[in-house]
Formats: structure tokens, sequence, C-alpha cells
């Protein structure tokens, strides 16, 4: 668990799959990221990829924008960023683009709806579904 999700266990913040999801994603972008797909391309790490990865274990305000960077460039490339994570890239993006039905949670979490068991794995259920589609739509998997 996050030390941020740590922290709010003494507030009212509503904890749901939702974080579990968020977690999910930040942990597979931090991994493609720094996935290597050789021994012999570590040592070689090109520049652009070095500092994507010290954005990405910074401060908060540093992963945000790392994150923008994967998710918002038009196509990364092998030369900048290594052989692994330009084919990742589409995944990443599309994966982080399917999380709009996260809104629908905090709605939820506004009302008295969230004490609602049923509620809670609809969240649940419609995080998995919109996760699976991205993966049946990814090239990374065929």
């Amino acid at each position: 668990m996050s030390t941020a999700l740590l922290n709010l266990v003494n507030t009212n913040h509503v904890h749901s799959p939702v974080d579990d999801y968020y977690s999910f994603y930040f942990l597979t972008q931090w991994a493609c990221t720094f996935h290597d797909l050789s021994p012999e391309e570590k040592p070689m790490s090109p520049q652009y990829l070095t500092d994507l990865r010290m954005r990405l274990a910074g401060h908060v305000s540093d992963r945000d924008a790392a994150t923008s960077s994967i998710i918002d460039v038009k196509t990364l490339t092998a030369t900048r960023y290594g052989a692994f994570l330009p084919q990742a890239q589409e995944f990443l993006r599309d994966w982080k683009n399917s999380f709009t039905w996260i809104n629908e949670w905090g709605d939820l979490a506004e009302s008295q709806v969230f004490n609602n068991a049923a509620s809670f794995r609809d969240i649940a259920d419609r995080g998995l579904l919109s996760f699976l589609h991205v993966v049946v739509k990814s090239k990374l998997f065929k």
C-alpha cells in the first residue's frame, strides 16, 4: 500500500477498489519503464529513459510528469526510451485513458450508496471489465 493511502486511514477517505486499480496501473507503468529486454541494454539505457526512471522514482509531481510523458507523447522511440517501453506505450495509454469509470465511484462516494456492498462490488467489476477490455484490444498481448 502506498504511503498516501496509509496516511488516509484516519480520514474520511472512502477506501475502495479504485485505490487498487490506481496502484495496479502505476506499478505496471513503473515495471514497464524499468524493464530491460536484455542484460546488455541496462548499462546503455538512453538518457531519456534514465531521466524518466528518475522522475518515476521521485516526488509525486515528478511521477505525474513522468506519467504524462509516457501517455501524452505521440510515440516513444526505442532510441530514446529503450526497446521495451515503446512497445508498452499504447497499452499504458489506453489503460490510463480507460479510467473514466472512476468518476462514477466519486459520485457514489459522495452519496450514501458507498456503504452498500453491492455498489462497492459494482465498482470493482467495472474496473476489472475496463482493464480486460484494454488487454483484449492491446497489441502487446497478441
